[in-house]
């Protein structure tokens, strides 16, 4: 699959997959801006119980993509409008009815599940 963020449902779950491995799912714009997306479409399917966040490859995500934030100044007036968006993405997700769950793959976690309550 080439896509960078894609979900699924299976039994009632929805998985929204990170698929980066090659840039440690390190978030990009597509990743970032893709995210709430399917959080909202996963949220809006009365079939979706829990929604888990999940990655391809050996490490969850190295944190924000730095040529993301490179790009993101050289758009000085873009800058407040996208951070604007990017909180008010936060403020969604802090609001889901259900329970969200952050995963990752990764021996030193011990393949761990977070519950966001």
């Amino acid at each position: 699959m080439n896509k960078k963020i894609f979900s699924e449902v299976k039994d009632n779950i929805g998985i929204i997959w990170l698929n980066r491995p090659e840039k440690k799912n390190a978030l990009n714009d597509e990743l970032w801006f893709g995210l709430p997306e399917l959080v909202k479409e996963l949220d809006d399917n009365e079939d979706v119980r829990v929604i888990i966040l999940a990655a391809k490859g050996d490490t969850f995500s190295a944190g924000i993509d730095i040529n993301l934030l490179v790009e993101a100044f050289d758009l000085n007036e873009d800058l407040r409008t996208n951070a604007e968006e990017r909180l008010e993405i936060m403020e969604i997700t802090k609001k889901l009815p259900r329970c969200v769950y952050y995963c990752c793959k990764n021996e030193k976690a011990n393949n761990c599940c977070y519950p966001r309550l």
